[in-house]
């Protein structure tokens, strides 16, 4: 494998330099998103990853990040106030 000699770097630096391109956060080949604590409404496969993830459609995902702001737990908060889990009562 040849190394790379682009501003001296060398070696040990080659596989994180791997890592960190492969992962970017406009790699579209990374389905999730680059900072899953925060919602960005900017890029629409992160709009697809978190309208998946909380069961929501793209408009009500936009609702509840005005209202809570892009923070992924404030806007799980805000829909399971909105939803709140179903208590089943056996009698």
């Amino acid at each position: 494998m040849a190394q790379r000699t682009d501003a001296g770097i060398g070696p040990p630096y080659d596989c994180l330099i791997h890592y960190l391109e492969k992962t970017m956060s406009d790699d579209l080949n990374n389905r999730g998103p680059a900072d899953r604590a925060r919602i960005n409404l900017s890029e629409q496969h992160e709009i697809n990853y978190w309208t998946v993830a909380l069961g929501v459609p793209e408009d009500e995902l936009r609702r509840l990040v005005a209202e809570a702001g892009n923070s992924a737990e404030a806007v799980r908060e805000a829909l399971a106030k909105k939803n709140p889990p179903s208590i089943l009562i056996e009698r």
